[in-house]
């Protein structure tokens, strides 16, 4: 029967993630990581065990990644969870689109997320939200 030595849960995005330190049988350790996604066309769970070598192959190939990879992936912190999916070069790429007059709804479908998202990473820039609607006049009738 296998033991659980460490068990940790985190969100990311529209995905749960479960990683599972277990000693087998054995007597050698795994790992096994669930991801469990909520929605879209990869919807459903998956899961791959690995031991300590694969670990550490994996490790030394991310450590050996060139720098300019590693700053790609650089994101900022913020509260949303599905906001943490955008990098840095795509929120200048936004900021850069939507002062080009573009809607955060079009932008939205551009990235893949809500307008809302949007115009949080917008706020998170310092850009001001501004309706690209025009204003409707009041119509006032006089009452006799």
């Amino acid at each position: 029967m296998e033991t659980l030595i460490k068990s940790e849960v985190f969100d990311l995005g529209a995905s749960t993630f479960l990683i599972d330190v277990v000693r087998g049988d054995d007597g050698k350790e795994l790992i096994r990581l669930k991801r469990t996604d909520h929605s879209g066309p990869r919807k459903g769970s998956r899961v791959i065990e690995f031991d300590a070598y694969v670990l550490s192959r994996i490790d030394a190939v991310w450590k050996a990644k060139p720098a300019e990879v590693v700053s790609s992936t650089t994101q900022r912190p913020t509260t949303n969870s599905r906001l943490q999916r955008i990098s840095m070069e795509d929120r200048a790429e936004i900021v850069k689109v939507y002062l080009k007059n573009i809607s955060p709804s079009a932008i939205a479908v551009r990235y893949g997320c809500r307008a809302s998202d949007i115009e949080q990473v917008l706020r998170e820039e310092g850009m001001p939200i501004i309706s690209n609607t025009p204003p409707v006049r009041k119509t006032w009738r006089r009452r006799y």
